[in-house]
C-alpha cells in the first residue's frame, strides 16, 4: 500500500502518481487534474473502523477467490454484475490521515456524474421531480441489492443507513456504499433527517433488520412520508427533534395505515394516504404486515421474496394517456394479463416479459427480455425460441421476431414454461415450476413521458 496514496493536505491528494484536487471538499469527492477526470470519495475511520473493515472485506473477497487459490481484487469485483450498485474502496483501500495519526482515509471510486446527479436516499423520497416510474426502478434496484448484501455479507452488517444509499432521481439508479453497512460510525451514519437507522453497532444485523429497512423505503419511495409518524405522534412530538425522530421510527406506535391507535393525519396525510391506496393491494398487505411486526416476532419474507415483489410491483407500472400508474391485478376488470406463476404482466404498451418470468437464464435472451408488448396490443416474440401458442379453436406456432394479438383463455409455451392469458382479477394456478427467482434483475429502459408534481411534505404548524 504504502506509497500509492497520499493526502498532503485537505485539498490535493496522489493516487498512483496523479494528483488530484478537491471538488467539494476531500470528504465528498476528488476530481482528477488530467484529461480523464476521474472522481473519489474520501471517507475517515479511526483505527478499529479500519481493522474492522479491512478484515471483514478480506472475508469477502476471499469467499470470491477462484477455487480458494487467491482473494479478488475489487476492481475484478467491481466488474461482475450481481455487484454492480455496490461501491467498494479501492483496492489500496486506506492511508493515515496527515491530520490525526489515529484516522485513516479510504478512497472508493464513483460512477459517472455521481456528484452531480444523485442524492442520498434520505433526502431523494422528498424530491418532486423524482417520478413514480423512477421511483418503482428504485424500489426494485434497492431490493436487489439487499439480496446480494445478505448473501455476501451476512453475519457481517453492522448498521443499515440512508448515508449509505445513493439513488439517481432522474433513472432509479441505486449505489451503496458497502463499508458504510460493515461498520457503525455515529459521525457518518446520518443520510437525512426523519429517517429509518437499523442498528448501533452494538450487534450484528441479521436478514430481518435489511427486510425492516427494505420495507420502510419502498413505503418511502412510494407514498413519500413516514409509516410511523400519525396523528397521535404529530401531537405527542410537535417538534422532530433527534429524540423524537428515534421515538417515532421505533415502530412502538405502529403502522400510520392500519387499525393501530397511531393512524394517519388528514391534515399532513392525505396525498400520501391517496399514494397508498394507488399501491397494489398485494403489496400493501405485505408492507402492512411488515411494517407492524416488532423485531424477533412473527414471520418475515426474506430479501429473495421481496425482490420477487418489487418485480411484480414493476409489472403493475403501466403507461396510460401520457402518465404512468400502478394497476392493480386482483381487482376485477377487463384489462388481459399474461400470467405465469405468482407474476401477471398487464397487456399494456411497453410492457415486456423477462428471462426470470420464464424461468430461463437471463443470457439466453437480449437484454433479458423475452417478449414485448407494442402499442397495438400485440405480444412480439424477441427469444429465439419457437412459441406453441393454443386457445380453443386452434393451434399456432410463433416464430422470432413474430407477434399476436392475446385473447382470454389462450395458452403460451414459451420453451416448456407456460404463459395464460387471464382477465384482471382473475388468477390461474399451474402445476409446474416457474423457475428460480435467484438471479438479479435486467431493467428495460422506458421513458418517462410525464412527471408527477409531488410536493415535499410540510409538517403542520400553528395553533
Amino acid at each position: 500500500m504504502g506509497g500509492d496514496i497520499s493526502v498532503p493536505d485537505r485539498k490535493t491528494v496522489r493516487i498512483r502518481e496523479q494528483w488530484y484536487e478537491s471538488a467539494l471538499g476531500a470528504d465528498v469527492a476528488v476530481v482528477g487534474s488530467g484529461s480523464v477526470r476521474r472522481k473519489v470519495v474520501v471517507h475517515n475511520y479511526d483505527r478499529k473502523g479500519k481493522l474492522q473493515l479491512e478484515n471483514k472485506l478480506k472475508i469477502f473477497a476471499g469467499t470470491l477467490g477462484e477455487g480458494g487459490a487467491r482473494e479478488k481484487t475489487f476492481r475484478e469485483i467491481r466488474g461482475l454484475k450481481e455487484f454492480k450498485n455496490i461501491i467498494f474502496p479501492m483496492d489500496n483501500p486506506e492511508q493515515p490521515d496527515p491530520r490525526n495519526d489515529n484516522r485513516y482515509c479510504i478512497f472508493c471510486d464513483l460512477p459517472r456524474e455521481f456528484v452531480q446527479k444523485y442524492c442520498v436516499l434520505g433526502k431523494a423520497v422528498g424530491r418532486a421531480d423524482f417520478t413514480l416510474h423512477s421511483r418503482v426502478v428504485a424500489a426494485l434496484n434497492i431490493a436487489e441489492v439487499m439480496k446480494t448484501v445478505n448473501r455476501y455479507f451476512s453475519g457481517m452488517i453492522s448498521c443499515v443507513t440512508p448515508a449509505a444509499f445513493y439513488i439517481n432521481p432522474e433513472n432509479g439508479d441505486v449505489r451503496v456504499f458497502i463499508e458504510y453497512l460493515l461498520y457503525y460510525d455515529p459521525a457518518q451514519v446520518d443520510g437525512g433527517e426523519d429517517y429509518l437507522l437499523c442498528g448501533s453497532g452494538s450487534r450484528t444485523l441479521k436478514e430481518e433488520d435489511l427486510v425492516k429497512f427494505e420495507a420502510y423505503t419502498i413505503f418511502r419511495l412510494l407514498c413519500v412520508d413516514n409509516p410511523y409518524d400519525g396523528r397521535d405522534t404529530l401531537i405527542q412530538f410537535p417538534l422532530l427533534s433527534a429524540t423524537a425522530l428515534n421515538q417515532i421510527n421505533s415502530g412502538k406506535y405502529g403502522f400510520i395505515f392500519s387499525g393501530y391507535w397511531n393512524q394517519y393525519s388528514e391534515h399532513i396525510g392525505k396525498e400520501a394516504y391517496q399514494r397508498w391506496r394507488n399501491i397494489p393491494s398485494g403489496l400493501r398487505s405485505l408492507l402492512e404486515a411488515e411494517l407492524n411486526r416488532k423485531q424477533g416476532e412473527g414471520q418475515y419474507k426474506t430479501t429473495d421474496e421481496w425482490l420477487a415483489y418489487m418485480r411484480m410491483l414493476r409489472d403493475c407500472l403501466v403507461l396510460e394517456n401520457g402518465q404512468f400508474r400502478l394497476c392493480d391485478p386482483d381487482v376485477p376488470s377487463q384489462v388481459l394479463f399474461l400470467q405465469t406463476g405468482d407474476y401477471r404482466i398487464p397487456v399494456k404498451p411497453r410492457k415486456a416479459v423477462y428471462w426470470y418470468h420464464v424461468g430461463m437464464p437471463e443470457d439466453q435472451f437480449e437484454n433479458g427480455i423475452v417478449a414485448g408488448i407494442n402499442a397495438d396490443g400485440y405480444v412480439e416474440n424477441y427469444s429465439h425460441i419457437q412459441w406453441d401458442i393454443s386457445k380453443p379453436a386452434a393451434a399456432i406456432k410463433l416464430e422470432s421476431r413474430q407477434s399476436i394479438k392475446p385473447e382470454e383463455g389462450m395458452r403460451i409455451d414459451i420453451g416448456g414454461k407456460v404463459l395464460y392469458v387471464i382477465c384482471g382479477g382473475n388468477s390461474i394456478q399451474p402445476a409446474f415450476d416457474t423457475g428460480s427467482l435467484a438471479e438479479p434483475l435486467k431493467l428495460m429502459e422506458v421513458q418517462e413521458v410525464d412527471q408527477e408534481n409531488d410536493r415535499d411534505r410540510q409538517r403542520g404548524g400553528g395553533s
